[in-house]
């Protein structure tokens, strides 16, 4: 199946996978598809399959408000990985399942860039330091709100991921509320 196809066959199953890094052109391009899927029917849910390490907090918050903004109910289905950034897509979605062997991974927010080369002065540095703890209280918050994780339990599991880099299993994440469902199949029609 040719890409273009590929992409034609999720739209019309209302179908958006997300498999590499949570960026901010994959988030353009997710709103962009969920605004066709919508315009399409703006009542039949989206789905929404994750199996993402993460990536960009901020493209992460973007796809949250996107989900939360829309009047379809959005499913998101986590099969593999859900670590960082993705967890902040997840609370995003209206329902949340996953397969039993799927991993969650929690850690405080942190960056790739190396601040001697990009940040030149001391306002920017304080100006960075300032961004990245204002995203640290929005995703803390989206933890509470979405899963129930109050700002202690969240910070705990975060410190947890951070030091040890072991996630937590479908059940785990079951018990703190990050999903509401573990599944043995993803119930999609994949049937062309």
């Amino acid at each position: 199946m040719e890409k273009e196809q590929l992409f034609e066959f999720f739209r019309k199953k209302r179908f958006f996978p997300i498999g590499n890094d949570i960026n901010y052109r994959m988030a353009d391009q997710l709103q962009e598809t969920i605004l066709l899927m919508l315009s399409d029917n703006p009542k039949l849910p989206i789905h929404i399959l994750l199996n993402s390490i993460g990536g960009q907090v901020g493209a992460a918050l973007t796809i949250y408000d996107f989900l939360m903004s829309i009047p379809s109910p959005s499913i998101g289905y986590v099969n593999g990985k859900c670590h960082s950034a993705a967890l902040v897509v997840l609370a995003g979605c209206k329902n949340r399942l996953s397969t039993p062997n799927s991993r969650f991974l929690c850690h405080s927010i942190t960056s790739s860039i190396e601040i001697k080369n990009v940040l030149q002065t001391e306002e920017d540095i304080k100006s960075y330091f300032n961004e990245t703890k204002r995203m640290s209280e929005a995703v803390a918050l989206i933890q509470k709100n979405s899963f129930g994780i109050q700002k202690e339990d969240f910070l705990k599991l975060s410190e947890k991921g951070e030091r040890t880099r072991i996630p937590l299993f479908a059940d785990e994440a079951k018990q703190y509320g990050i999903i509401h469902k573990i599944v043995k199949k993803i119930p999609i029609d994949f049937s062309l």
